[in-house]
């Protein structure tokens, strides 16, 4: 995929329309580990319908509460990150990355490549290929294309042990943090 195809309804005259039928281009930025993305809508701000579907700003990756985007996303398999060369410019790549995904970088782990927590709800299906999910409490799950996942702000991060390129949409919506979450965090609700 090198672009997505954004339909956005809207009303004219009191009546259902196309408002915009548009290709929206997929980044592929340099400090993302082959990571791509397609930015389809969001804000900071709930939304209100009709709306134009386009993003109001670059939304923050961990949006406000309230907040909201829906993307698509590729991780590349394993073996093309690890021989992957670094960026010749490695600020210039850190301003590139936060200018167009502002916050990921601060939600990053420096330590577990890809380990990062949002406080959000992500509502996430795979479109195709296999990605593994895997927590900070090393538990992992393999999912396939049409799994879905709705993840509750934990740490977490995608790993495609596979040998094509997983592609996966999220809609992430910006939560407040629960007074509970420590409490919460604690108790073993399932393991499987």
């Amino acid at each position: 995929m090198k672009s997505i195809r954004r339909v956005v309804t809207g009303l004219l005259n009191g009546k259902a329309v196309i408002a915009s039928d548009v290709e929206v281009p997929e980044l592929s930025l340099a400090l993302a580990g082959g990571v791509t993305t397609v930015r389809l809508c969001g804000a900071t701000t709930p939304p209100a319908v009709p709306n134009s579907g386009e993003l109001t700003e670059a939304p923050k990756f961990s949006p406000p509460p309230g907040g909201y985007h829906f993307s698509i996303f590729s991780v590349p398999p394993m073996s093309a990150v690890v021989t992957a060369e670094p960026p010749a410019d490695i600020e210039k790549a850190r301003e590139v990355l936060e200018r167009e995904i502002p916050g990921l970088l601060e939600l990053m782990d420096p330590d577990v490549p890809g380990m990062h927590a949002t406080t959000s709800i992500d509502f996430v299906v795979v479109l195709s290929g296999a990605i593994t999910l895997e927590l900070d409490s090393g538990v992992a799950m393999v999912l396939h294309a049409g799994d879905t996942l709705v993840q509750n702000g934990v740490r977490h991060r995608w790993l495609n042990h596979g040998t094509e390129r997983a592609w996966i949409a999220a809609v992430v919506l910006g939560t407040e943090l629960s007074t509970q979450a420590n409490l919460i965090g604690r108790r073993q609700i399932r393991t499987i």
